[in-house]
């Protein structure tokens, strides 16, 4: 489950939820852009927690899109009122389904 809290003044306004999301390939290209594939085999999570950090801040428009996609509803008012470090867990969470669909040899063909 995919969650995005929405604070005010740090205070949980509003809670987004999503079971799953599937990541377009040209996101996939767009990413690979920005980091060196072969580095990532040895990187702890706390090493890759970062890299998410720093795809976030330098991908804004794109992140932004892939929240709205997600997050049915979200607006970028909302999205303001998030923060980093929980994007960064969502974008993680949503690679890693991606790379279990893909160890398992398949995908879906259903998109939420």
């Amino acid at each position: 489950m995919l969650k995005l809290n929405i604070y005010d003044h740090k205070r949980v306004v509003k809670t987004y939820t999503a079971d799953t999301y599937e990541i377009p390939f040209g996101l996939v290209e767009d990413v690979a852009d920005l980091i060196k594939i072969d580095e990532l085999k040895d990187m702890n999570d706390t090493e890759l927690f970062k890299l998410i950090c720093k795809i976030v801040i330098n991908m804004m428009p794109t992140v932004r899109e892939m929240m709205h996609d997600i997050f049915e509803g979200i607006t970028d008012e909302e999205l303001r009122k998030t923060t980093v470090p929980e994007i960064a867990t969502v974008i993680m969470e949503v690679f890693a389904y991606t790379i279990t669909v893909i160890k398992r040899g398949g995908g879906s063909s259903e998109k939420n």
